[in-house]
């Protein structure tokens, strides 16, 4: 395929081949690096997720920070309330981001 001016541009090209994903909070359909980057959200539900306070420890906020996409934030939050490794604390982020994602 022989691009020209005239033609869509490499981005429109590549956005159109590119894996796509759905947001897990709207559902609308967007680019899976971005879902990579957001933690599975769409550019508008990122940057419209408050943020849970920086000091609350409790399960609520461990929550709070997994659906506002920031998945290393909660893993470190993990560690430090539960006082373990790296890879238990990760384990047991992921088991609570499939339980979020089953809830729907």
């Amino acid at each position: 395929m022989i691009l020209h001016d005239t033609d869509a541009s490499r981005r429109d090209v590549l956005a159109m081949i590119e894996p796509k994903t759905a947001c897990t909070r709207c559902g609308v359909t967007f680019l899976q690096r971005t879902a990579e980057q957001t933690g599975g959200l769409c550019m508008p539900c990122y940057k419209y997720v408050p943020e849970p306070d920086p000091d609350d420890k409790s399960d609520e906020a461990l929550r709070q920070w997994i659906k506002s996409g920031r998945t290393i934030t909660a893993i470190k939050l993990y560690r430090e309330v539960h006082s373990c490794g790296i890879g238990e604390a990760k384990n047991a982020v992921e088991a609570l981001i499939e339980e979020i994602l089953a809830e729907g």
